[in-house]
């Protein structure tokens, strides 16, 4: 998990784009980050390119940045 983009989620995927393999490796990470089911998570857009939309089922807004939050990197003080 790299951290939060403007207002997208970065993460990094190890698994190579070929047959679809770093698209599941995405559902299964997120699904394990989320303690929710894989087969309540899925991709509806860029399945081909780097930059994905993910559709979460079953989980509200609040919930799924509360369960995200933990993993988040936490913003260093730059104040000095």
């Amino acid at each position: 998990m790299v951290g939060l983009q403007g207002g997208d989620l970065k993460i990094k995927i190890a698994a190579p784009p070929a047959a679809g393999a770093a698209n599941q490796a995405l559902i299964k990470y997120l699904a394990g980050l989320l303690e929710h089911p894989a087969s309540r998570v899925s991709l509806t857009a860029g399945q081909r390119g780097r930059r994905k939309i993910v559709r979460i089922e079953g989980l509200i807004e609040a919930e799924l940045w509360r369960r995200l939050h933990k993993f988040l990197p936490e913003k260093k003080d730059r104040s000095g």
